[in-house]
């Protein structure tokens, strides 16, 4: 048989038997029939032949590692007290699948969706071995990839002391879920108002609600009256006003038209000088309003006709 000194300078780790190559017939035939093998081994071979570790009575715990491409059927054969470590979906599990042997899982359960928070994310990870829960840090080193931006995030576990030959990584999700601040913004004269969204976390916004500008109101003329070779003109006061224009005209399309501006909205009427004798006008009068260095006016009033003295 393997002695423990012949072992140790083979093997050089604790109790623990190393597979760093194909098997040799010879020692294969010694060690499955010495029946004197430690009750827990790991491998990190690529194949484990036929009748490996057949009729090892006492072989109890194999921790095999995602580096072995296949498992011989019959190569634990016999083995009542087996019970082999693995990741999920792994060739050993599906060996210990196929063949009715007990196994255990080196798995991160499933990580809920996380927050997006413009930073990285790092959840705490559950990594078990079957029902065992291993500690971070002393069982298992964590990192994590792609886990800043909304979308498909990872998390590794890589296996320390007795799990060191394992690593097993798990996605997970970042998602956003806004949290939107409101805030209403008043309508002016040159735009629309609006309540306007802002999200807390990544600064993203949006409007809604709209309401119409702001608009002159619209003024009318009360009184005209003549005068020689002029006219005067009173109109109803327009309080949120600048000023107000009088347009008059000779035809009633006012396509030969003069335009005259009266500041200031206590301003109600003006006088119209140095125009013809006798001569019919048409006049009208709108407000303006001065916003940001422009001008909004109102509708035109109804025009109104004059004949000068």
């Amino acid at each position: 048989r393997i002695g423990n000194t012949a072992e140790r300078s083979i093997y050089p780790k604790n109790d623990y038997l190393y597979f760093y190559y194909i098997i040799l017939p010879y020692f294969a035939y010694r060690i499955v029939t010495s029946g004197d093998l430690n009750n827990t081994y790991r491998f990190r071979v690529k194949r484990i032949k036929r009748k490996a570790f057949a009729n090892c009575k006492n072989l109890e715990t194999a921790i095999i590692s995602d580096s072995v491409e296949t498992i011989s059927d019959d190569a634990f054969e016999n083995c009542d007290k087996l019970t082999i470590v693995c990741t999920s979906n792994s060739n050993a599990m599906k060996f210990a699948q196929r063949n009715n042997v007990n196994y255990k899982t080196f798995k991160i359960h499933p990580i809920a969706d996380q927050q997006y928070t413009g930073k990285a994310i790092r959840p705490q990870l559950h990594v078990t071995v079957g029902e065992t829960e291993l500690k971070s840090g002393d069982d298992y080193s964590t990192s994590y990839s792609d886990n800043i931006k909304v979308g498909t995030a990872r998390a590794t576990a890589v296996g320390r002391g007795d799990y060191s030959i394992y690593a097993a990584t798990v996605k997970f999700k970042i998602v956003h879920n806004h949290k939107y601040t409101v805030k209403t913004v008043k309508p002016t004269y040159a735009a629309k108002g609006y309540k306007l969204h802002t999200c807390s976390v990544c600064g993203k916004s949006y409007k809604s609600d709209y309401t119409v500008k702001l608009t002159v109101p619209k003024t009318a003329i009360t009184k005209l009256t003549k005068k020689k070779k002029a006219f005067t003109v009173k109109w109803k006061k327009v309080s949120a006003s600048t000023g107000y224009q009088i347009q008059y005209s000779t035809t009633k399309n006012f396509k030969s038209k003069k335009t005259v501006t009266v500041k200031g909205a206590k301003n109600v009427n003006k006088t119209i000088k140095k125009l013809k004798s006798q001569k019919k006008y048409y006049v009208r009068v709108r407000a303006y309003k001065t916003y940001k260095g422009r001008n909004y006016y109102s509708k035109w009033s109804t025009v109104k006709t004059v004949k000068t003295k």
